[in-house]
């Protein structure tokens, strides 16, 4: 996989200061503005993985509503795909305060570790669930199905044969993450208003990346 060139490839795109400060304002608009941009990311990568000469649409009208439906399809499948793991932790601190109400004052000690065991199993679901987002992502740019969300044996199957791609752009991701918020302040928060478009962008193109592994694209 091609990494670097996530981080440069909007550069070379026609007009692309045009596009990005258009993208900018996008997401600025409430509610519907940051689905209208996710679903222009998926064009992005769609047009990424057909090797369109500019892989970068412009902003035009005509593709607003397709983009919104597109947005709004994605959140769908991630939220399905969310939900259980959501389901399994409320369900766990619920047993967890019951368990602590049961046993009274002699809790203590054994609440102290049920809190670590709780601690070290969100942050494995934490990696599973972000790693399986990405699949879902990528499938559904590319299907347009609000089903892979629900597609749990296939999606961890995946995570399982592109484990050390998906920790690798997990990494880049959080790196671009920090690196945003430390420009940010250094910009009096300019970057900031950027930084979503520019991490989608990003995303985007990861996304093709991984499309172009075996298994993804049914």
């Amino acid at each position: 996989m091609d990494y670097g060139g996530a981080f440069t490839y909007m550069f070379s795109s026609d007009n692309w200061l045009k596009k990005i400060v258009l993208g900018v304002a996008m997401s600025l608009a409430p509610i519907l503005g940051p689905l209208v941009l996710l679903g222009w990311s998926l064009d992005v990568l769609r047009n990424l993985n057909d090797e369109a000469p500019d892989p970068i649409p412009d902003w035009t009208g005509d593709d607003f509503a397709r983009w919104l439906g597109r947005g709004l399809g994605l959140n769908v499948a991630l939220l399905t795909f969310f939900l259980p793991v959501l389901v399994v932790v409320i369900l766990l601190t619920f047993c967890s305060l019951a368990l602590g109400t049961w046993m009274g004052s002699g809790f203590a000690e054994a609440g102290g570790f049920i809190s670590i065991c709780l601690s070290c199993l969100g942050i494995i679901l934490y990696f599973l669930v972000s790693l399986g987002a990405q699949v879902v992502f990528v499938r559904y740019a590319s299907t347009d199905r609000l089903d892979v969300g629900l597609d749990y044996a296939k999606t961890f199957q995946l995570v399982g044969a592109n484990i050390v791609p998906l920790l690798i752009i997990t990494i880049l991701l959080i790196i671009v993450g920090i690196g945003s918020a430390l420009l940010g302040v250094l910009t009096l928060g300019i970057f900031l208003l950027v930084a979503p478009v520019y991490f989608v962008l990003i995303f985007a193109y990861f996304g093709a990346e991984l499309s172009l592994q075996p298994g993804f694209i049914d």
